[in-house]
């Protein structure tokens, strides 16, 4: 089988089907897709609302909480301990099969019907009720995508074995950190981008087992470093001292300092560590993936993102410790096989088609919330033959009378569920993170934009009437009610106030910094400003062996090269037109080793 060029009948650009993607989808018994990569993506993303919480009632048990469904919702919505619990059936639910009808038309009958989970995690989860997709974990508060043995997680997105984290982003194997985006191992450490195995660093990017550093960039193995210059350990604790002077203005202005060292720095193509025959970015401990982002202990696959030992998939997206995986996005599923086409799954999931907040099933086909299941379709139960008789025939019927959405893009078997088919707008998911759109440009392609709801809080305090955190000699300001800075006029979901928690009063007066101006979102959106994108072009190395080809940067080490343009070419995160110094391998670790 060859490789083959086809045109995405969504955003009518050509894309390249591999040959060896072709086996896989004959593995596991699906046609190729229609969808060009990034869409694909970008469908499946629309299914996972993280951040928009509405406060409303349980449907079963009636006490108040917080869901990512409004109280408008067709269906009931429950608290995670009358999901888990068995004072509701979802058999209930079922419907038969219509074969004069298209299966998704089924399917949204089913989604309208049968109860959802309020905020994604189990009933075991502690101290996690302003928290969503959290997974063994504790005392998680206004954070999403929180798991494995993570404690004490605020304000924080994608943390992983980690405790007191406090508004960072992608973060695992860490404590004691602030304002960190993609670290692994750090302790002690404040606004550190993209750093890992350092101890009480401030301001630091792309740095690696060091210790007290500060505004420094592209170092290894250093200690008392400031601005990449070395000093004593009493000139560095005075000069550090020195310039945190000035509380929230010295913090600023060291932010400004730190945003024009990181231009001056040389990025590597793409952070892969420990990884053979693979493309993407922030992959480690992995073997042949193509084109896999956030990824970690993973082999074999393509088009993942934020996965963790993950094997033999295609298009799988917030997934762990499962194989055999196509156009998955949600809940983990951990411990599963054979998953494909699924909007959320819990575990232990196998060979099922089309399913959507179901645990510990097998066979199933087009159903939602079941528990402990076999051979069910549309949530109605099926003896073994009867399933397998009628699989086929809904394959084929999807096949020919396929489905077909509001700007007439076609959905057989093989495509993700249609976008309208989701429950929420796309301006709630984290489709409008990695693909923002304007909600012009939403509705132009058929999709649901929302608008933002007033809060109509009171403001008791403005965000430049803060003092500094030692400065306040009481407690007082946690009852305050903060304006954030954006005053709700952004497009980043801004709450337009917020609230100082106790955690945070204690990290800001230990670690000397300040009370920030902004709300929990919009400080989101700003860290996400400093991540890459989803997406791979092909470029050359910018090293020009004397200095960067832009002259931003002056080498110092040696090339095989020479003084001469180097000629390596890679996949990289970097679009062309990005102002960053990229480097290949072997040119970056002349420099940074």
């Amino acid at each position: 089988m060859q490789s083959e060029s086809k045109i995405c009948q969504n955003c009518k650009q050509s894309f390249v089907i591999e040959a060896e993607d072709f086996a896989f989808y004959e593995r596991m018994n699906v046609p190729p897709p229609t969808f060009c990569p990034d869409c694909r993506l970008q469908r499946r993303l629309v299914w996972r609302n993280e951040r928009t919480l509405y406060k409303r009632k349980c449907d079963l048990c009636k006490t108040d909480r917080l869901a990512v469904y409004p109280s408008s919702t067709a269906f009931p919505v429950f608290c995670p301990q009358c999901f888990w619990s068995d004072r509701w059936n979802p058999m209930e639910f079922g419907i038969k099969l219509d074969f004069s009808k298209p299966f998704f038309e089924q399917y949204r009958e089913l989604l309208q019907k049968v109860p959802r989970q309020g905020l994604m995690h189990e009933v075991s989860i502690q101290d996690a009720t302003y928290a969503n997709y959290v997974d063994e974990s504790r005392n998680v508060y206004l954070s999403y995508s929180v798991i494995k043995n993570s404690e004490n997680v605020f304000y924080s997105k994608n943390v992983d074995k980690s405790r007191w984290v406090f508004d960072s982003f992608d973060v695992t194997n860490s404590e004691h950190c602030y304002q960190m985006i993609a670290g692994d191992k750090n302790y002690g450490c404040t606004f550190a981008y993209f750093s890992r195995e350092c101890i009480d660093c401030s301001f630091v990017y792309d740095c690696v087992n060091c210790r007290n550093c500060f505004l420094c960039t592209n170092l290894r193995n250093k200690e008392f470093y400031i601005e990449n210059k070395p000093y004593s350990k009493e000139e560095y604790v005075n000069k550090v001292s020195e310039m945190r002077q000035g509380g929230f203005s010295a913090e600023e202005n060291l932010k400004k300092q730190f945003s024009d060292l990181c231009a001056r720095a040389i990025y590597k193509y793409a952070r892969i560590t420990n990884s053979a025959n693979s493309s993407g970015d922030d992959i480690r401990d992995s073997k042949n993936l193509r084109s896999a982002f956030n990824s970690y202990a993973c082999e074999d696959c393509v088009h993942l993102f934020r996965t963790i030992s993950i094997k033999d998939s295609i298009d799988t997206t917030n997934a762990g410790f499962s194989e055999l995986f196509y156009e998955f996005i949600g809940g983990g599923a951990h411990f599963s096989q054979k998953v494909r086409f699924c909007s959320y799954g819990q575990r232990s999931l196998s060979d099922v088609h089309y399913i959507d907040s179901c645990n510990s099933s097998s066979y199933l086909f087009g159903c939602i919330g079941l528990k402990n299941k076999q051979y069910c379709i549309l949530n109605t139960q099926y003896t073994k033959d009867e399933y397998e008789l009628l699989v086929p025939r809904i394959i084929e019927h999807m096949k020919t009378n396929h489905y077909t959405d509001r700007e007439g893009r076609t959905y057989r078997y093989g495509e993700f569920f249609p976008v309208e088919l989701s429950p929420f707008a796309y301006n709630e998911t984290i489709a409008q993170e990695y693909f923002p759109l304007t909600k012009e440009e939403v509705l132009a392609r058929g999709y649901v934009w929302k608008d933002q709801e007033g809060k109509g809080y009171a403001v008791t305090r403005e965000p430049e009437d803060l003092s500094d955190p030692a400065d306040e000699k009481s407690d007082s300001v946690l009852k305050e009610t903060i304006g954030c800075a954006h005053e709700g006029k952004c497009a980043h979901q801004c709450t337009s106030a917020f609230k100082i928690i106790p955690e945070e009063l204690e990290l800001y007066r230990k670690m000397k910094l300040s009370f920030p101006r902004l709300c929990p979102n919009c400080r989101h959106h700003e860290r996400l400003s400093w991540r890459n994108p989803l997406k791979l072009w092909h470029r050359k190395c910018q090293c020009a062996g004397v200095t960067s080809e832009n002259g931003l940067y002056p080498n110092t080490g040696k090339y095989i090269h020479g003084v001469a343009q180097c000629s390596n070419e890679f996949e990289t995160p970097y679009a062309p037109d990005r102002p960053e110094t990229v480097y290949c391998e072997s040119c970056y670790q002349s420099e940074v080793v």
